[in-house]
């Protein structure tokens, strides 16, 4: 047995040092080693002692440990403080980068990535935090992100806050569900904090899965159902079983009060328009202001509201008379019996001196000139009203000239 202290050469190569052997070398205990210990080829550990703290396992060390070439551990490895991974190696793929895991990666805490993330898989979040901001959730961005397929959301979707942003899709925004229960409706709100009366919607109504009564219904202040569309394009006002293109429940008010109101037009495509029993006052876009209503046919008249007044020439009154003619005859679009009418034609009274005063047209598509004194497409009406002043003058002027021949005769 060698003393401790006896030999003190140190080693410098496998042919120097205080134990010199060209064998191998057994030790059945302990070996320590007071300096650097350097084994030029493999070092078998054969102790099992699987490591459960930095104090235990086949090879224990105080310090660090360092490792030229690849590292192989077989089970776990566990590194109490910081991994530090000097490689730069970019990931391209699965197999590529300063860090290969053939299995998943568990983070305790934060994971932080300071360049791209990669990730051909799924990506669960478990946490289960809501958003009341955009700087809160369980999934915070501060720039975009970009959905290459459907995105599912659980819960309610909020877009910017003051004013709000809007959602753009290429193509469509679809509303629906998976349910084709009867008498079901989805809808869309617009409104502020979505109060009863601060909002308005927009819904599906399904009476049947296939059914032709299915709806679009437009809500205001709790109704759900105040305006209705069929598929068939007719529309309900207070109902929502339309049976003609546009049914109205209830009160249909029309009116042009103000003089610079915009002009409107209540027109029908056949022949005539049925109403029912009604109470009607109905104000025309004319400068007149002709109505009717319970005390007939009116027009305003006041003085105040009229100026530059002059009176009809009796002359120009004479020559309407005498050059205009009464005419009687049928409509050209007359169904069944024809029926004679009698009234006048527009475009004579339109070459007459009172031609701007007591006609009107209207664009009419299609309505060709047949006559040199038709105008394209355009179509001329005769405004009756205004015909009985001029007669009138000229009745007063024969009613005078009656009067002045009486009283020459008289003498």
């Amino acid at each position: 047995m060698l003393e401790r202290g006896a030999c003190s050469t140190d080693f410098v190569s496998a042919t120097s040092g205080s134990l010199v052997t060209s064998g191998g070398v057994a030790v059945g205990k302990a070996l320590y080693v007071g300096s650097a210990a350097t084994v030029i080829g493999a070092l078998s550990i054969l102790n099992v002692v699987d490591t459960t703290s930095a104090a235990s396992g086949s090879i224990v060390t105080a310090g660090g440990v360092g490792v030229g070439k690849a590292l192989h551990v077989g089970t776990s490895a566990t590194v109490a403080k910081a991994l530090n991974l000097l490689d730069t190696t970019d990931s391209l793929t699965a197999k590529m980068g300063a860090l290969i895991c053939a299995r998943g990666i568990a983070a305790g805490k934060a994971l932080y990535v300071d360049t791209t993330a990669t990730i051909a898989g799924r990506t669960a979040v478990l946490d289960s935090t809501d958003a009341t901001d955009k700087a809160t959730a369980s999934l915070v961005t501060a720039g975009g992100v970009g959905v290459g397929k459907t995105a599912f959301i659980g819960s309610n979707l909020n877009i910017g806050t003051e004013p709000a942003a809007s959602i753009d899709a290429s193509r469509r925004v679809i509303v629906c569900n998976s349910s084709t229960a009867s008498n079901t409706r989805q809808s869309i709100y617009l409104g502020v904090a979505l109060a009863t009366n601060n909002s308005i919607f927009l819904s599906h109504f399904n009476v049947a899965s296939g059914s032709t009564a299915n709806r679009l219904e437009i809500g205001f202040y709790g109704k759900e159902d105040s305006v209705s569309v069929l598929p068939s394009g007719r529309v309900g006002v207070g109902n929502t079983s339309p049976a003609v293109p546009l049914h109205v429940s209830g009160s249909v008010k029309l009116s042009v009060c103000a003089a610079n109101a915009t002009a409107g037009a209540l027109t029908s495509s056949g022949s005539t328009i049925k109403l029912n029993a009604f109470t009607m006052d109905i104000g025309l876009p004319v400068d007149s202001g002709i109505h009717a209503g319970a005390v007939g046919v009116y027009a305003t008249s006041n003085r105040r509201k009229k100026s530059f007044i002059r009176s009809i020439a009796q002359n120009d009154a004479i020559d309407f008379v005498l050059n205009t003619e009464p005419r009687t005859f049928h409509l050209a679009r007359s169904q069944g019996k024809p029926i004679p009418q009698i009234g006048y034609i527009a475009q004579q009274l339109r070459a007459s001196r009172f031609g701007p005063l007591i006609t009107s047209s209207f664009e009419h598509p299609r309505l060709q000139a047949v006559s040199p004194d038709d105008v394209e497409n355009v179509l001329l009406v005769a405004q009756y009203e205004r015909i009985c002043c001029i007669l009138h003058k000229a009745l007063q002027d024969a009613l005078q000239r009656i009067d002045a021949l009486e009283r020459v005769v008289g003498q």
